[in-house]
């Protein structure tokens, strides 16, 4: 049976039939080896197919990486982020129930990032158990709590996060984003080299751009050892995902934020960097930063048809505000 989702009888019929054929290939990748599929297609075929595909929340002939967070807790039982008297970068970090991701995520902060350089703003988006996210955050000194009691979404999350934060640079952190050793030192002399870039993003495991790189672990200790061997020079790019992003707050604010009328998290990176390039700004990609993505926790509780009725209502709502067309970039595909 399929959930209902507002305004998405009145998009076009191409739209519409591109959704409900997502979602059913969604249900069969879920069971079948899609990427074997793929790969066997003649070479045109196999690029249209793969491009088809892209919004697919399945891999396709890469690598799985992952973390058994409880042995990774363990491992940072101790780190804490510590009070910054004046920070140099506000972390914000949104979360809509995560609750285990959301403590590995602020441990492998305070664990690996250089203390009194940043402060972190949590931003509980209604969370269905208020109090453990409450408990998290004041188990940190460095760390302070807003919580709405009505859903908002990630979008005006962020923006609330950013309006309470102290310092003129400003990281946008998911709560499944395990940070690696030096991270933001590096991500902060990337964003300082240059006053046209308003906006630095590492590698990882799973981002659905171009930032994605094949990486293979199952341990904490393994995904330490893989980030020590990051590297290569920063390049442009023309957007990036939200999911670990540093950006210019003066930047930000100039483009008033990230619009808040995109729904459950999707196309809120696209909207940012076409905002950030009308003015100007540069997207900078740093290969020497890693860190993992757990990617999609929120997502993955949508079923096919919602998530991809919601894309195609995204898309189009971003399509037609700058006059563009949504494609598959490098990475994507």
């Amino acid at each position: 049976m399929l959930v209902p989702v507002p305004g998405f009888s009145e998009l076009p019929w191409r739209s519409r039939a591109r959704a409900l054929g997502l979602a059913a290939l969604q249900l069969g990748a879920s069971h079948l080896p899609v990427s074997f599929a793929i790969a066997l297609l003649p070479g045109a075929a196999h690029r249209r197919l793969r491009r088809l595909a892209a919004p697919l929340r399945v891999p396709l002939a890469r690598p799985r990486a992952s973390i058994e967070v409880g042995r990774a807790l363990a491992a940072l039982a101790d780190a804490r982020v510590p009070v910054a008297l004046a920070p140099e970068v506000s972390i914000v970090v949104p979360t809509a129930g995560a609750v285990r991701w959301l403590e590995l995520c602020l441990r492998a902060v305070a664990a690996f990032t250089r203390p009194g350089s940043y402060e972190v703003v949590v931003i509980d988006d209604a969370t269905p158990d208020a109090g453990a996210v409450a408990a998290i955050v004041a188990a940190h000194p460095g760390a302070r709590l807003a919580r709405s009691d009505q859903r908002r979404g990630f979008a005006a999350s962020v923006n609330a996060g950013v309006a309470l934060c102290r310092a003129g640079s400003i990281v946008v952190l998911n709560d499944d984003v395990v940070v690696t050793p030096g991270w933001l030192d590096a991500l902060l002399a990337r964003l300082r080299a240059d006053p046209r870039v308003a906006w630095v993003g590492p590698v990882s495991n799973d981002t659905g751009d171009e930032a994605s790189v094949g990486a293979d672990y199952s341990t904490l200790e393994e995904l330490l050892a893989f980030a020590s061997r990051a590297s290569g020079p920063p390049r442009e790019v023309e957007k990036l995902a939200l999911y670990c992003a540093l950006l210019d707050r003066a930047a930000f604010e100039t483009v008033g934020g990230l619009d808040q009328g995109y729904r459950r998290g999707m196309f809120e990176d696209d909207d940012l960097a076409m905002a950030l390039g009308a003015r100007g700004k540069r997207v900078l990609l740093a290969p020497e930063v890693f860190v993992h993505h757990a990617a999609g926790t929120t997502l993955r509780a949508l079923s096919p048809f919602e998530y991809f009725a919601t894309f195609e209502l995204n898309r189009r709502r971003f399509e037609q505000r700058w006059q563009v067309r949504w494609r598959v970039r490098e990475g994507q595909a």
